[in-house]
């Protein structure tokens, strides 16, 4: 592949894992904030602290996959880029996307246990 071929995917790329990291970080914050209403006298706490750390390990991911990604770019073909780069670039693609679905899994069963009355 080209660098011309693979530039316009890696900007997409890029722009996805940015959307992924504003909707983890929006939940987060949403979940932040009302950390003292959900949290107190609740069952299955543990879910909520669960869907924190999710979501905090789901920017980090992010963050270290929109690293690499800008660290491809500098590499004229696929071929010139060092293999640990795209491992870690693959680990942290399903860390960030598996952990961002965790989470809201997490935050669905805490309502779902706390709300459904």
């Amino acid at each position: 592949m080209t660098d011309t071929e693979a530039l316009p995917k890696l900007e997409l790329f890029y722009d996805f894992m940015k959307h992924l990291t504003t909707l983890a970080t929006g939940a987060l914050v949403l979940v932040v904030t009302f950390s003292e209403k959900l949290a107190t006298n609740s069952t299955w706490v543990w879910l909520f602290y669960a869907t924190v750390v999710f979501l905090l390990l789901s920017v980090v991911c992010s963050l270290i996959c929109m690293f690499l990604t800008c660290s491809m770019r500098r590499y004229a073909t696929d071929d010139d880029i060092p293999v640990w780069e795209k491992y870690v670039s693959a680990l942290s693609i399903l860390g960030s996307f598996g952990s961002f679905l965790l989470g809201l899994v997490a935050l669905t069963m805490y309502a779902i246990r706390n709300f459904s009355t």
